[in-house]
Formats: structure tokens, sequence, C-alpha cells
């Protein structure tokens, strides 16, 4: 059997990326207006020197960073900051969302009596309200369980 004929094609990858660099400015125009406007923009604002800035600054903040994080105080902010994240991950965003409109709507009402402080038995009667007494119940199962926790540590 005979052997096939090799065929290969020489390109240039070269001149294929010049000729791309060459044709961009016209393919690419609006993009490329909108790139200098945008890096204009930047510079007008001071944007680029506060890059500048960062990354000059950065080799001495993470020395900084890292000499702090070796401290006590600096392990003890790292672990709170991780319970917190998952605290806050534990939360029902609608929860959430019901203590920040109550917290809203109660900050309009204050705002409204702002003139005169409520005396104890308004004060009273508000506590006794149905809503209240919910409200004053989950914070007496929180502070019990709070309390439990205490106890449990100090054994």
């Amino acid at each position: 059997m005979a052997d096939p004929i090799q065929f290969k094609v020489q390109r240039d990858v070269k001149e294929e990326l010049l000729r791309k660099v060459e044709d961009a400015p016209a393919q690419h125009a609006e993009a490329v207006l909108a790139a200098y406007e945008l890096l204009q923009e930047a510079h007008d604002h001071g944007v680029l020197d506060a890059l500048r800035g960062a990354i000059g600054a950065g080799e001495a903040f993470i020395g900084t960073a890292a000499g702090y994080a070796n401290t006590p105080e600096g392990i003890r902010a790292m672990r709170n900051l991780l319970i917190m994240v998952r605290l806050l991950g534990d939360i029902d965003p609608a929860v959430l969302h019901a203590l920040s409109s109550a917290y809203a709507q109660s900050q309009r009402a204050e705002e409204v009596q702002a003139a005169e402080p409520p005396s104890l038995w308004q004060t009273f009667r508000r506590l006794t309200n149905k809503d209240s007494r919910r409200t004053l119940a989950m914070l007496a199962g929180f502070t019990e369980a709070f309390g439990r926790e205490q106890k449990s540590r100090l054994k």
C-alpha cells in the first residue's frame, strides 16, 4: 500500500495576531471609547491614584494585619467574626425582616411622640399587650438559654 502524502498548512500565528490587532479598533470602536471614558472618569475622581497607593501600601498593610492577627485580641476577633457569620446564617431572613420593620415602625412612632416620654403606666400597658408579651417571652427564653450556657461554661 502507498504511503499517504503529508500535507501541512503552515500558518503564521504572529501575522494572524497582527491582523486581529489592526482590525480591533474598527470592530470594537464603541467599547474602546467607553473604556477610555471610564479610564478618564477614574482618573478625574482620583480612583487611579487611590489604587496606586493601595497597591504600594499593600505589603505594609499585610504586614500590619498579620502582626495584629498574631495577638490574642486578633485571634479572638477572628473567632468572634466567624461566630457572628454563623449566627447571621442561622437567623431566618423573615425574622430579621420582621425585626427591622418593627424597629422602623417604633422609631416613627417615637418621633411622633418625641415631645413627652411615656408615663410608667403607659409603658406598663404597652408591655402587657399581647404582641409585647410574645416578644418578652422570646427574650425570657433567650436569657434562660444564655444563662444555662454560662452555667455549663463555668463548670
